[in-house]
């Protein structure tokens, strides 16, 4: 069974609402959700998602406020509401999924793709698409995104001293134009992850910034996962020539959290 949703130009539903966001689509019975993009992560995508096996909140910024409308005041230490805690997943029963790896990495070095794993590069949506061609990927609902950017290659050459100081204030990752907006919220993804710092690249092409935590966290409820080590399940997938996965995550069940190691495995 899949979760009908409208596509991402007819957001917002919830008249007031930001352009864009989500919320109000996954609340039922007159209950305010608390989960966002993990209602894609539907009993039968879990289902379908064992045949693979073979072998922190950011806010709204004009707004001030966080998924569902959760306010500054609700989402502060000393809240009462914790509603939007990471305890939700827990009570959930963790994420069980589909995870699908594009490698961008591999992705470069076939085109001869020069780029600092430590600058501001922008993986563009085209680029993204063809990932997914190349690696014969088909995407499903409730599919957690992971993109490889390479950052987590560079750290494993590195050493304390050959890296020293860090005060970096641009990151590579996926360059959050409109557009790719819009084709994250249609494919229905339950969650995205990477080994950049924060998924997105910053600065953005157009010199913006954090566009996709704003209308990720703040407007679906979409957890992004970030600095995730992905050097062997790179290499388990170019063996495998196969980059999806049965992905599991086991998030700390910490009441009122606004972040979590994410605890995953891949099972190939």
């Amino acid at each position: 069974m899949t979760i009908t949703v409208p596509p991402y130009d007819k957001l917002p539903i919830e008249l007031g609402a930001p352009a864009g966001s989500a919320w109000g689509v996954f609340d039922k019975d007159g209950k305010r959700d608390a989960l966002g993009t993990l209602n894609f992560i539907t009993p039968g995508a879990i289902v379908a998602a064992k045949d693979e096996i073979q072998t922190v909140h950011y806010a709204h910024q004009a707004r001030g406020e966080f998924y569902n409308g959760t306010s500054y005041a609700n989402a502060a230490e000393l809240r009462t509401d914790l509603t939007l805690g990471i305890q939700a997943i827990s009570d959930r029963g963790g994420i069980l999924c589909r995870g699908v790896l594009l490698d961008f990495v591999r992705y470069a070095a076939k085109r001869g793709i020069e780029y600092d794993p430590l600058g501001s590069y922008g993986i563009s949506l085209t680029q993204i698409k063809e990932m997914i061609a190349e690696e014969d990927l088909t995407i499903r609902q409730g599919d957690i995104l992971i993109v490889r950017s390479g950052l987590s290659k560079w750290i494993h050459a590195s050493t304390p001293a050959s890296v020293g100081p860090w005060e970096g204030n641009t990151y590579i990752g996926v360059d959050p134009t409109p557009e790719l907006l819009e084709w994250v919220w249609n494919q229905n993804l339950g969650a995205v992850a990477g080994d950049a710092i924060a998924f997105e690249s910053i600065p953005a092409s157009d010199n913006s910034s954090m566009r996709f935590h704003e209308a990720a966290l703040a407007g679906w409820g979409m957890n992004i996962g970030e600095l995730f080590d992905l050097e062997q399940l790179s290499i388990i997938a170019e063996r495998n020539q196969r980059w999806s996965f049965f992905l599991t995550a086991c998030p700390l069940n910490i009441k009122g959290a606004a972040a979590t190691l994410a605890n995953t495995l891949a099972i190939f």
